[in-house]
């Protein structure tokens, strides 16, 4: 079977995905089978670990493939290769992962699939051995990063009473709401997630403070807005994380800033199917839709969503953000979104922008 170069890319990701837990096992036996001191890094169970490593590196493969954008798999290799190290694996044997799947999908694939998934696998392999490690997010100093740091290490001592009341002193005194969103909560979300990326912290653990963040954000939003009659005819937001990304905090945040800044925000929370988003932005009569996508896996869901809202809603205006969109500028154009916003308080900036247009 043959196909055009502009659905190649598409093609080949459904060949990833649907023969995922094959390609996985082959690659796998040929990595073991050739390099057995990988396999004794893991025991027993070494098997089991490395398909699932190349199963899920085979998802990341597929997104990146389909949206044409190789350093969305260089993201993901960049972050794998730091729970390597962290972890005491070595590097190389990622690398030799790859390598191994590379010529597992060559022997596999029809050559015009192969061809639009080897560009992608090449930079992977090549991030294996020039990869930046990842920004450690708490500030060394100024009073936001001595109070990140207060509010953190009471949430991770379970202390939730405590850390509700740290950032409810911290607003009366003044502090911003959208810093304390951004530059307290979810910096410290981010930071205790790649602590456990990085296994220095238990599941848990990162559990625990994402639950006390829930508890401030519930507070933060109802001194901002609890004593405030809105208007009727303020204008309606929806947010939401696409189906298959069950990190919500971030949306979290986003809604409870659009509230506060005099909207009425719709939140759907995290995994939401498409055409229940696309129902919800036509039920609510949404002018402005916020989607989030934390990994790369995520992405091909936006587009998807953005396809579903805009045959119902065409005039809604759609805005992406979350980690995903990061590892390139041009991916919300792909998607088919109206812009991008890097935080919480630039979505809001930003349906302020085309709001008063």
């Amino acid at each position: 079977m043959t196909t055009s170069g502009s659905n190649a890319g598409p093609f080949a990701a459904q060949l990833l995905r649907s023969g995922s837990a094959a390609h996985a096992a082959r690659a796998v036996e040929e990595l073991l089978e050739r390099h057995p001191e990988i396999g004794d890094l893991f025991g027993d169970h070494a098997f089991r670990r490395w398909q699932d490593n190349t199963a899920q590196r085979l998802q990341e493969l597929a997104a990146s493939v389909e949206m044409g954008e190789p350093e969305m798999f260089v993201t993901e290799i960049g972050w794998s290769r730091d729970a390597f190290e962290a972890r005491g694996v070595p590097v190389d044997a990622l690398r030799r992962s790859l390598e191994i799947l590379a010529l597992t999908l060559e022997e596999s694939l029809p050559e015009s699939a192969f061809a639009a998934v080897e560009p992608c696998l090449n930079r992977g392999i090549e991030a294996c051995v020039a990869s930046e490690k990842k920004e450690r997010r708490i500030p060394a100093d100024g009073t936001l990063g001595v109070l990140m740091l207060e509010y953190l290490e009471q949430a991770m001592r379970g202390d939730r009473v405590a850390a509700v009341t740290t950032i409810v002193q911290a607003f009366e005194k003044g502090t911003p709401v959208e810093d304390l969103y951004e530059r307290v909560l979810l910096a410290s979300e981010a930071e205790i997630g790649t602590m456990w990326h990085l296994g220095e912290v238990s599941i848990s653990e990162e559990h625990m403070v994402t639950e006390t963040a829930r508890a401030v954000m519930g507070v933060l939003c109802y001194l901002s807005t609890g004593k405030k009659i809105p208007p009727e005819d303020r204008p309606t937001v929806t947010v939401a994380a696409v189906e298959g990304d069950r990190h919500d905090l971030g949306v979290r945040a986003v809604s409870d800033l659009f509230e506060i800044a005099g909207f009425r925000s719709v939140c759907l929370g995290a995994s939401s199917p498409a055409s229940d988003i696309a129902q919800a932005v036509e039920d609510y009569g949404a002018r402005y839709v916020v989607l989030s996508a934390a990994m790369s896996v995520h992405v091909p869901s936006v587009t998807t969503t953005i396809r579903a809202i805009r045959e119902r809603t065409p005039k809604a205006r759609i805005l992406v953000g979350g980690e995903a969109f990061r590892s390139s500028d041009q991916l919300p154009e792909l998607v088919g979104a109206d812009g991008f916003a890097s935080s919480p308080r630039e979505a809001v900036r930003l349906a302020k922008e085309w709001e008063s247009a």
